[in-house]
């Protein structure tokens, strides 16, 4: 995101100083070609008489190269300031921005006890548009990054990482940058200067201490509404919200999901909620009534005041999780919300 030319050549120029260290004399080795070689050199062969088709992941590997150096070399900047603040770090380091989230490692908790995970968490952007095709992934050491590219060559970076080895590093200069919210947490919004850049935006979840990133040819509200859309690939989503509703919070753990959706124009809400955790509701004021989702057994909470909202919560045996979903509608409105609940993965 937001790269150079003169920021791609100097971390090439690093990585091949340090490649040469350890390469032997040119009079110690002899020229003998592996399978695999030939097999690259027919590669090679290849994208000579094809150049265009592989423009875009010539792009997309010199931008990992650059991440990759800023994961290994950059986090050791300023270390006093990383452990005295909590939320967000943003350092500027000479043309360029750092941001991480200290002491929130996927794999440690707030005292930097180990606590390993069975795998990491992976996410999604469950609204990117369907001209977007998948041409790179990476990941290594709670870091992903992800190039897509659309049919007119443009391309889109998804990365997000975590803990001690999550931080993004990005250029800086020739960018208007606003701070803002996005679903209730930190985010700058990168808008070039030279339209012939890409925009940015990159925000952090201080539940689980990751950064996100996203950089296209987008303008301003298409990438907050693919920023909003980010979700864990293991997660669900309320695929039936209605019209007007946008998401204004979102917070998760290791054992409940819970997002917050508000229609501002109509001043309502709807609350989705699903975890392994149990769910505590009020009955003061509610009628419980028995019902059917998705043919799991639920519960309805029918408030008799008009201006609450009513209630349906329901369990899936297969997977232990319980869902809640609370909504400005009424009994079949609420069900059918209910039941356009989907895996995301």
């Amino acid at each position: 995101m937001m790269l150079t030319d003169k920021l791609l050549a100097a971390a090439a120029a690093e990585v091949n100083e340090a490649t040469l260290r350890v390469l032997p004399e040119p009079g110690d080795c002899t020229p003998e070609f592996s399978p695999r070689f030939e097999r690259k050199m027919r590669r090679v062969l290849r994208r000579g008489n094809h150049p265009a088709a592989y423009r875009v992941m010539q792009r997309a590997a010199s931008i990992v190269l650059v991440l990759l150096i800023g994961f290994a070399s950059i986090l050791a900047v300023s270390p006093t300031v990383r452990a005295g603040v909590y939320g967000w770090i943003k350092e500027t380091y000479e043309t360029f921005v750092r941001y991480e989230f200290p002491g929130q490692s996927a794999g440690h908790d707030r005292k930097g006890e180990d606590q390993t995970l069975e795998k990491p968490v992976k996410y999604v952007m469950t609204a990117l548009p369907e001209r977007y095709t998948n041409i790179m992934e990476f990941e290594e050491y709670g870091n992903y990054i992800a190039t897509y590219a659309d049919e007119e060559g443009q391309v889109l970076h998804f990365s997000y990482g975590s803990g001690n080895t999550g931080s993004i590093y990005i250029e800086g200069k020739g960018y208007d940058v606003t701070s803002f919210t996005i679903c209730g947490q930190q985010a700058d919004l990168y808008m070039a200067i030279d339209a012939s850049n890409s925009n940015g935006i990159i925000w952090g979840d201080r539940n689980s201490g990751t950064i996100f990133s996203i950089s296209a040819y987008l303008d301003r509200d298409e990438l907050i509404k693919l920023a909003e859309s980010v979700r864990r690939a293991d997660g669900y989503l309320l695929t039936g919200l209605p019209d007007g509703y946008t998401m204004v919070d979102a917070r998760e753990d290791s054992e409940r999901y819970i997002s917050v959706f508000i229609n501002e124009k109509e001043a309502q809400m709807i609350d989705f909620t699903y975890g392994f955790t149990d769910l505590y509701l009020g009955m003061d004021g509610y009628d419980i009534v028995p019902a059917m989702v998705d043919g799991k057994e639920a519960e309805l909470y029918l408030s008799r005041e008009p201006d609450r909202n009513n209630s349906v919560i329901w369990s899936d045996k297969e997977t232990r999780l319980i869902f809640y979903v609370s909504a400005p509608m009424e009994r079949d409105e609420l069900i059918a919300l209910a039941e356009s609940v989907e895996p995301i993965g």
